[in-house]
C-alpha cells in the first residue's frame, strides 16, 4: 500500500522523525510472527507518549490507513503483525508498571 503524502506529512509534524521508522531493514522485525505469517508494515511508529498513540490513531482513522498495534513483540504466533501494510504502532518504549492485576491478568503502563 502506499501512503497517502498528507498522512506522512501529518504525522511527521505531529510525532516527529524519532518516533518513525520507515527503512526496509527497519520494517522486517514488524513484519512477521514467528511462523513468518503476515505483511511487512509501510511504516513503524514507536510513540513517546499516550498522546501520540491517540494521533496516530486518529490519522489512520482520518486517512484510512491501516492500524495494528504492536506489544514488545513477544507473541510467539498469531501475532500482532500487517496483513498487508499500513502501519505499525510499536508500545516497545511503554515499559513503566503503573499498576498489577494478576487474578485478571492486567498490567497498565506507560512510557518510561
Amino acid at each position: 500500500m502506499t501512503l497517502p503524502p498528507a498522512f506522512l506529512s501529518s504525522l511527521g509534524a505531529s510525532i516527529g522523525p524519532r518516533s518513525i521508522r520507515d527503512r526496509s531493514t527497519d520494517l522486517q522485525p514488524y513484519a512477521a510472527d514467528a511462523l513468518g505469517i503476515g505483511a511487512p508494515p509501510d511504516l513503524v511508529v514507536i510513540p513517546e507518549s499516550t498522546q501520540d498513540v491517540s494521533t496516530v490513531a486518529r490519522l489512520c482513522h482520518e486517512h484510512r490507513v491501516p492500524l495494528v498495534v504492536r506489544g514488545a513483540g513477544t507473541g510467539y504466533t498469531g501475532g500482532a503483525v500487517p496483513v498487508r501494510g499500513g502501519v505499525v504502532v510499536s508500545l516497545e518504549r511503554f515499559t513503566r508498571i503503573l499498576s498489577l492485576d494478576p487474578r485478571n491478568l492486567l498490567v497498565v503502563v506507560q512510557p518510561a
